[in-house]
């Protein structure tokens, strides 16, 4: 008789990394820059956040490979083809263009004004 010893995999996210290293640091800038663009996070859906997402990250890692390539360090070319292709999906996908924000103020809403 045999016994399967089964375990639990545990799924990490965004949120459980250590905020302190440089390139979880960038990639929520990418994040919050690119919600930003889009309108800000309350006027984005669940999948445009996840494009988002991924769209940052590989924006880190391309700003990664350009510096080693600046500093005279090899890189793997077709990579970084690649993650420039795919970011640029993501944006094509999501919107490139910047969306207005709503800045109506608190006064101009009581007054019934919107701008």
């Amino acid at each position: 008789m045999s016994v399967r010893l089964t375990t639990k995999v545990k799924i990490l996210t965004l949120d459980e990394l250590d905020f302190r290293t440089a390139s979880v640091r960038r990639a929520r800038e990418l994040m919050t820059g690119i919600e930003n663009d889009c309108g800000g996070d309350a006027e984005l859906s669940t999948a445009e956040k996840q494009l988002i997402q991924r769209a940052a990250i590989s924006g880190a890692m391309l700003e990664a490979l350009e510096a080693q390539w600046l500093a005279g360090e090899s890189i793997d070319v077709p990579a970084y083809v690649a993650l420039g292709n795919a970011q640029r999906r993501y944006f094509e996908t999501v919107g490139l263009k910047r969306r207005p924000r709503d800045v109506t103020s608190l006064g101009q809403i009581l007054k019934g004004e919107r701008t």
